[in-house]
């Protein structure tokens, strides 16, 4: 094992992703990079933009951590990657929320809000991780969860028989309402030891690679799963759960027929917002959820006086693609919210 990272953990966690035949996406973001196309000269000197590779192997992450992991954080794509995703120029790209076809993993990240006594926090919360097994195999799962230890917290790791987006376009919104029930169940537990559940659902989510440090923390994470189970109860009961009917607020939204002529011609031309669209372009320890991207976007085109008027960004966040409200089901009432955030901030 190196003092910075474990191979045996690196390449035990990527193994249980499943992620043979398809690809896995790697990104190393380094610890002095930027945000902005204002930092774009900085970033430059510092050699700091993120770093995109795809492998299909063990040994293909390891030669990446090995190359990055002195002043990079090494993460990985939780889904698999049917292809190797480039940009205009031919370089690999982060795949976005719409290229992912399969999901065939899912966590849970307990985390603490505040890092104070953060030993003992977590000796706390390892004690009752044997009730969260339990609340599993009580609500659809033949197998406990898979535990992965952070260095902040833990997370909690499912595998189940490949699910193709294109059959169960809800799959994510199904995912986010288990992980909700979860959240609700031990709600006073986790408020009474100040841990936070992570509420980014997003199928192409990134993770810190196991057995690897981030920078901040200094804690080498560890990986506690053995041979890959999928797990049939699960993806049964993810997909015969009962999905909230649409709200009155988010059928209001629907009625926003199309985006303003005047944002579509700026998308053409302005590569940031270009970015910020696409979800990206922002680093690992900013928002990146899809709320975040969408504060950016109306920050971004307020700042620079882009676009002002309220119905046309209400309009621009309810079409966006990648957005809460098509993503995530969110309605006007987050729509008003979002705007009068950026504009008072």
């Amino acid at each position: 094992m190196n003092s910075t990272y474990s191979l045996q953990d690196m390449c035990n966690s990527h193994k249980w992703l499943g992620h043979n035949p398809n690809h896995t996406e790697l990104n190393a973001y380094h610890k002095d990079y930027r945000q902005g196309k204002d930092n774009y000269e900085w970033n430059y000197k510092k050699k700091a933009f993120t770093k995109i590779a795809y492998v299909k192997n063990e040994q293909g992450v390891k030669n990446f951590v090995e190359k990055y992991h002195k002043d990079h954080m090494c993460c990985y794509g939780l889904n698999p990657r049917q292809k190797v995703f480039q940009n205009a120029k031919g370089y690999p790209r982060a795949a976005l929320e719409s290229d992912i076809a399969i999901s065939q993993n899912l966590f849970i990240d307990l985390d603490f809000a505040d890092k104070k006594y953060l030993d003992e926090k977590i000796a706390s919360l390892e004690t009752i991780l044997p009730q969260f097994d339990e609340y599993f195999l009580n609500k659809g799962a033949h197998h406990p969860p898979v535990k992965a230890y952070t260095g902040q917290g833990y997370h909690l790791l499912f595998s189940i028989p490949r699910i193709k987006i294109k059959d169960h376009p809800d799959i994510r919104n199904r995912i986010k309402m288990y992980q909700d029930q979860f959240r609700e169940e031990f709600s006073k537990t986790f408020g009474d030891i100040g841990i936070k559940v992570d509420s980014i659902h997003d199928l192409k989510r990134m993770v810190k690679i196991y057995g690897t440090t981030k920078k901040d923390v200094g804690r080498l994470s560890k990986f506690y799963g053995g041979q890959r189970h999928e797990d049939a109860g699960l993806r049964k009961h993810l997909l015969a759960m009962k999905l909230s009917e649409p709200t009155l607020e988010n059928k209001v939204v629907e009625s926003i027929k199309e985006l303003p002529q005047l944002f579509k011609a700026l998308l053409e031309r302005d590569k940031r917002l270009q970015e910020l669209w696409s979800g990206k372009g922002k680093s690992e320890c900013s928002d990146t959820s899809r709320s975040g991207f969408d504060f950016s976007i109306v920050k971004y085109l307020l700042k620079t006086g882009m676009v002002t008027d309220i119905n046309d960004l209400s309009a621009i966040l309810t079409h966006r693609p990648n957005g809460a409200v098509k993503g995530s089901g969110k309605g006007e009432s987050y729509v008003k919210h979002t705007i009068a955030n950026a504009i008072l901030k």
